[in-house]
């Protein structure tokens, strides 16, 4: 199993979520930008290695990031 473990404030929206109980319905989204793909681009080599299972969810994954970023 694979955690990557991040301050809550670094979520867009997280500083929303501080002190407070979050509903069952809150959600809050991490931005992946220059300054910190290289964290995710090493995470999804670990995962990657994972199990052949996983190898083929990275692999699709960076397929559509690869489609995104064509256009």
């Amino acid at each position: 199993m694979l955690y990557l473990c991040f301050p809550i404030t670094e979520l867009k929206n997280g500083k929303g979520f501080i002190g407070k109980k979050a509903s069952s319905n809150a959600s809050g989204y991490f931005v992946i930008n220059k300054s910190n793909a290289g964290v995710f681009i090493q995470l999804l080599r670990l995962f990657g290695m994972l199990s052949g299972n996983h190898r083929r969810d990275v692999i699709s994954i960076i397929d559509v990031i690869l489609e995104k970023t064509k256009t």
